[in-house]
């Protein structure tokens, strides 16, 4: 695995490399021998799971999900006469074996089972299986999505061979636009044909649609991909965070940071200035929240004092201790 992008439809791309098979192979045979038994293959039927498997006539799950009265389903206590995942008596399929089946046990004919995705034809029930059949592929370099052609009865060939064209990928020049990697490129087979924006294939019989690339096409020689915005974002193997780090970081951005502050040093007395006075009314008004609250917890004070029985405060020491108190409140709150 490296940084490069891919396309999909070359010959290797499903296919990992000797080196990734390497490092993956021990993380593969330790999660298949583990107590779970990851990535291992079951070795046999398990019937009740809604899979018809080799074995089973059908399989509609367990008998508390099973809505299928063409099969019988699993059962924590079977019956002999009444074996799980086979069909019943006089029934000739199960919904569960495939689309082709009713309802009442019989085959479909002439019934669409599978529409047209564009690369494909409809396909119908021909009334011999459950199964739907299967579906017939159109040409190759047929238009599909009006910006691919069908390959393999797979929407997923270039529209540069609708036109007798090969696919390429354009390198932009110093006055072209950024765009320029991310148009959509044809050019006529062979080794040294120059690649050409499909803008530029105005003429029969390679009249190419004008149109750009679409999002997640590889770019500049496999070394991005497109974006939205019709721009080549270059693979970056370290990722996101790697990125930002050498973006803030890094002695090219610390050094123009610092010419920038040498170049523009009243700017930055400016901001600075503009921040102490836009933090003074915070400061300003955190000094009030803190006066208010003092004079909360004096009048608190108070108030248990006014709450004392007075005989408490004749008993102890005199009404005078009491009015002394007052006083001395009244000093606190004003200082």
């Amino acid at each position: 695995m490296f940084a490069r992008a891919t396309s999909g439809d070359k010959r290797n791309n499903n296919k990992f490399s000797p080196c990734s098979l390497k490092a993956i192979e021990p993380v593969l045979n330790a999660k298949a021998r583990s107590a779970k038994g990851c990535f291992t293959e079951p070795q046999q039927s398990i019937c009740g799971n809604g899979v018809v498997e080799d074995g089973e006539e059908c399989d509609c799950g367990w008998e508390e999900d099973c809505k299928d009265k063409c099969c019988y389903p699993m059962s924590r206590h079977p019956s002999i006469d009444e074996k799980p995942c086979t069909l019943t008596p006089r029934a000739h399929c199960s919904p569960s074996q495939g689309p082709c089946c009713t309802v009442g046990c019989t085959l479909k004919f002439g019934d669409k089972c599978r529409d047209d995705n564009g690369c494909r034809d409809p396909s119908f029930c021909d009334g011999q299986m459950p199964q739907c059949p299967p579906s017939v592929n159109k040409p190759n370099k047929t238009i599909c999505n009006k910006e691919f052609v069908c390959y393999m009865g797979e929407c997923t060939g270039s529209i540069c061979l609708a036109y007798g064209l090969e696919s390429c990928q354009c390198i932009p020049g110093p006055s072209d636009p950024t765009t320029k990697s991310c148009e959509l490129c044809c050019k006529v087979p062979g080794e040294n044909n120059p690649c050409k924006s499909s803008f530029l294939w105005n003429e029969p019989p390679f009249d190419v649609p004008d149109m750009f690339a679409k999002p997640g096409t590889p770019c500049n020689d496999y070394n991005g991909y497109c974006d939205v915005f019709q721009k080549c974002r270059e693979v970056d193997p370290s990722g996101p965070l790697a990125t930002l780090r050498k973006l803030l970081l890094s002695d090219e951005s610390i050094a123009s940071f610092k010419k920038w502050v040498q170049s523009n040093w009243y700017t930055v007395v400016l901001i600075v200035i503009a921040v102490l006075v836009l933090l003074k009314p915070f400061v300003d008004f955190a000094e009030g929240i803190a006066v208010i609250l003092r004079s909360a917890a004096v009048v608190n004070d108070l108030l248990v004092l006014l709450l004392l029985p007075l005989g408490t405060l004749e008993g102890q020491r005199g009404f005078s201790d009491y009015r002394i108190l007052l006083l001395l409140f009244l000093c606190y709150n004003r200082s």
